[in-house]
């Protein structure tokens, strides 16, 4: 690294010079824009992503980073919530702020869901949090943080809640006290759709959507697999099975008939 210049050596210390610093963002840059490209493209699950693109950081030249990046439509962030460094190395400054202190009663966003160490990251992730998901603060203590999430009911220690970033809803933003994951849904009970969660990326997306999974599609649970596992839900006078772990990216609000079958 010295006879490169990527780094200087003097006593002690070990210092980045400024082509070292170009060279580290540009790695960095290629790692994010691969966990970007692994979420929306492939099926790898998340917990493969980091350990993925760190293999594949050091592979792509310039030119082909590029490319991914037009491929992938010019993202800012990755799907962490990290800012992709630009071409030019120059960074986004994040903005959010450490769920852990957040005063109880505030409805935020999710920003960034640091990756590492990754059994802190599992502890999340097992939570189904994701970026892009809105969260109430229910209550905050010395060591644990409760909060509502998609109709679930939430409690992390503060080590693992430390990890998460958010941001206060904007304006046009509204946290919706009713909305829940379509998995929550009982044999027998309606819903409105809400919308595909944020989670919901590249072709799953667009086969839930080719699918009906459509903003103000009535659907009803009819019918449970074994262990209730898959379910099959009625929307548009057409019985679609899908796995929990699927029905958890759709968003719902559960809906009431009267005796007549109206809403």
């Amino acid at each position: 690294m010295t006879q490169k210049g990527l780094i200087q050596i003097s006593s002690s210390h070990v210092t980045l010079t400024e082509t070292g610093k170009n060279y580290a963002l540009s790695i960095i840059r290629i790692h994010r824009l691969w966990e970007k490209y692994l979420s929306e493209k492939t099926g790898f699950d998340k917990t493969l992503w980091h350990d993925l693109a760190e293999a594949k950081e050091h592979q792509l030249s310039k030119e082909e980073a590029e490319a991914l990046y037009e491929e992938l439509g010019r993202p800012r962030f990755d799907p962490h919530g990290d800012p992709i460094p630009t071409a030019l190395g120059e960074m986004i400054s994040e903005t959010g702020t450490s769920i852990v202190g957040v005063p109880v009663g505030t409805v935020a966003k999710i920003i960034h869901i640091e990756d590492e160490p990754k059994s802190i990251y599992r502890q999340i992730i097992k939570e189904k949090l994701h970026i892009g998901a809105h969260i109430k603060i229910s209550a905050s203590e010395n060591h644990h943080v409760f909060f509502e999430s998609e109709g679930h009911s939430i409690q992390l220690s503060t080590v693992v809640a430390s990890n998460i970033q958010v941001v206060l809803l904007t304006s046009q933003e509204v946290y919706e006290e009713g909305k829940v994951r379509l998995s929550s849904l009982i044999e027998g009970e309606h819903a409105t759709i809400l919308g595909i969660s944020t989670e919901c990326r590249g072709a799953n997306r667009r086969r839930l959507l080719d699918l009906g999974f459509i903003k103000g599609t009535l659907l009803t649970l009819e019918y449970l697999g074994p262990n209730q596992n898959p379910r099959a839900y009625r929307l548009r006078n057409t019985l679609i099975a899908l796995r929990n772990d699927q029905a958890d990216l759709i968003l719902i609000e559960k809906t009431q008939y009267d005796r007549t079958g109206s809403l």
